[in-house]
């Protein structure tokens, strides 16, 4: 978390993201707007939780669109293996 930050741009930042998160969306479904009142009542303490929260959401996304990935290619080059195999090539 950039220290230099102000409440109101850690606001803005979490606004943006919580509208467009699908664990957040689950709880509320709401605005980037929406989502900025709701976190001008909080203290900063909480907005930055709130980021936290956001980046581990991100980061366990991240994790499984690599792990398929991996898999996909895995499977890929099983799969060219078997019909070269059997093509006798």
């Amino acid at each position: 978390m950039d220290i230099t930050q102000t409440k109101d741009q850690k606001i803005a930042v979490a606004a943006q993201k919580m509208a467009r998160s699908e664990a957040f969306s689950e709880v509320l479904k709401l605005t980037s707007e929406q989502w900025a009142a709701f976190l001008a009542k909080m203290d900063e303490g909480g907005v930055e939780d709130c980021l936290l929260l956001l980046k581990e959401e991100d980061e366990m996304y991240r994790g499984i669109e690599e792990k398929c990935h991996r898999r996909h290619e895995a499977n890929k080059k099983r799969l060219l293996s078997r019909l070269t195999s059997k093509d006798g090539h």
